[in-house]
């Protein structure tokens, strides 16, 4: 069994409707570091880092990295939920949709345009398919998914993960288990 250490991204400097890839904030790098330091105390510390692609993830991967004096890997496969608007209004209230739906509803909507299904099958797979104790610097919506496909439900929003949050779960190769969430918080997305 490898186990993987989910972690949400820290505060970012905007929000999904404001800026398509925000750094962090300054509350989001402090927290990068109280992190950082938490992490030390719970993983080993030859174990790999992942990283989303986006800025906010390599950022707090970056206060972990440090400390630990290995690379972070970006990992395309843990990013955000790709949305099907590139406009940045219509994002949020797209994401809101989403997230009071179903997996099932979202994957399978307007197949042939829904950059959701391969996100969504991609990162599972991912997750799934990892063959060693991982530390991933991921996202809210990522980590939903997980956790949802951890425990057969059907529901997108599953949790509210706190910035910063620790989830760990395990993978046989076959299927993903949870064995802790990480700590939630409200959000405001929903």
């Amino acid at each position: 069994m490898a186990r993987l250490y989910l972690i949400r991204h820290a505060e970012a400097a905007a929000s999904w409707d404001q800026d398509p890839d925000p750094a962090l904030s300054d509350k989001g790098r402090a927290q990068a570091e109280q992190v950082a330091g938490s992490l030390l105390e719970q993983v080993l510390s030859d174990t790999p880092i992942l990283s989303s692609p986006m800025k906010r993830c390599q950022e707090t991967a970056q206060a972990y990295a440090a400390r630990v004096g290995l690379p972070v890997q970006i990992e395309p496969k843990v990013t955000e939920i790709p949305s099907p608007y590139s406009a940045l209004d219509k994002r949020m209230v797209w994401l809101r949709e989403a997230m009071a739906g179903s997996w099932t509803d979202l994957v399978n909507a307007a197949p042939g345009d829904n950059p959701c299904r391969p996100w969504y099958d991609d990162l599972l797979a991912c997750l799934i398919n990892c063959r060693q104790d991982s530390v991933i610097f991921t996202h809210f919506v990522a980590i939903n998914a997980a956790v949802a496909a951890a425990k057969g439900k059907a529901e997108v929003l599953v949790f509210t993960p706190d910035h910063v949050s620790v989830t760990i779960i395990e993978t046989d190769g076959q299927a993903l288990h949870v064995i802790t969430t990480g700590q939630a918080a409200p959000t405001r997305v929903i």
